[in-house]
């Protein structure tokens, strides 16, 4: 698999996209599971700490770190530890990791770095937007232009990551800067408990959500004509060998829609409200804000991700910075 992007969909086989049984499982949690279980949570420790040091002497030292550093440029048994402990969590627990106990006084380089160099023992760096992305309010619009709403200050509606059939990141990291001054909270959702949802509320929505919608193209290296936005056809949920994969960004699939002259029908609105419905429901959200040096990981193919609109500080600009990774041939068993 390429280090810019991730494997593309296979075609479906009418039983592939039977939705009728639930997938349950670690990933089907609600916010009271998450308030009583705070694994997801995890803290540095004193090792990891003496591995910042050594991993900024060495970007230090280094003309341009963020581009050169790979797993094998330097000995970090702590930071290698903590990483593989953080790809489990993702993989086989609820597929969300909030990593906190980074001492905030360091600076904005050595957070970015170490912030790399954990989003690799995790998986290969899809490079779309670069290894590392700045997420701020650039003042674009979203509505008017072909961009992500990460470049903006509203509220994102509950998601996955990248719109584009071919680039599909199996985990997203957001690493805090500078928080808001106000707003900007993470939101969390489990697809997978939105999927159950639906299959007991809502069965023929759900179906219609196992079949193929069209999504407008706005990832960097992928070509935006009309034929382009047919061919970036998918659909919402899909299973490849018992295994659930959900993309889904409401915005850009009704707005390629009606750019190709093919507005969804009445089913297909009502089966994207139901799920909106079911990820935004108070009972399944997780919600919290990220301080300076704090990470959250998601499964970008099993967890809705969404914020709140916000208020930047005049002077220190809201911060995230984003990577996306593909999880490497040896690590797909989930």
């Amino acid at each position: 698999m390429s280090a810019t992007t991730a494997r593309t969909s296979k075609p479906q086989s009418p039983q592939a996209m039977s939705p009728m049984r639930a997938i349950g499982g670690a990933k089907a949690w609600t916010a009271a599971d998450m308030a009583t279980d705070d694994r997801w949570i995890v803290r540095a420790d004193d090792g990891l700490h003496r591995d910042i040091l050594r991993l900024a002497n060495w970007a230090a030292a280094d003309d341009a770190p963020e581009q050169h550093y790979v797993p094998a440029a330097i000995e970090l048994p702590a930071l290698r530890a903590f990483g593989a402990r953080m790809r489990c969590a993702l993989r086989d627990g609820c597929g969300i990791i909030r990593v906190v106990g980074f001492d905030p006084a360091l600076d904005d380089s050595a957070l970015r770095m170490v912030y790399l160099a954990l989003g690799l023992e995790i998986g290969d760096a899809l490079t779309n937007y670069g290894r590392l992305f700045d997420v701020k309010d650039r003042g674009e619009d979203y509505r008017t232009s072909a961009v992500p709403v990460s470049m903006t200050r509203e509220s994102t509606s509950f998601h996955t990551d990248s719109s584009a059939r071919d680039v599909e990141p199996d985990d997203v990291g957001l690493l805090c800067l500078h928080p808001a001054a106000q707003g900007g909270e993470s939101l969390v959702s489990s697809a997978v408990t939105a999927h159950d949802t639906l299959l007991v509320e809502a069965p023929q929505s759900l179906t219609m959500l196992y079949r193929d919608y069209c999504r407008d193209v706005v990832t960097p290296g992928s070509e935006r004509n009309l034929d382009r936005i047919r061919e970036n056809r998918f659909p919402v949920f899909r299973r490849d060998d018992d295994t659930l994969t959900f993309r889904y960004m409401r915005y850009w699939i009704e707005r390629a829609h009606a750019l190709i002259g093919e507005p969804l029908n009445d089913a297909q609105t009502i089966a994207l409200d139901r799920l909106d419905s079911a990820l935004a429901d108070p009972l399944h959200v997780l919600s919290f804000t990220l301080q300076r040096g704090e990470m959250l990981w998601v499964d970008n193919r099993r967890m809705a991700h969404n914020r709140s609109a916000f208020v930047d500080n005049p002077v220190q600009p809201r911060t995230m910075v984003r990577m996306w990774t593909a999880a490497r041939p040896t690590q797909r068993g989930r």
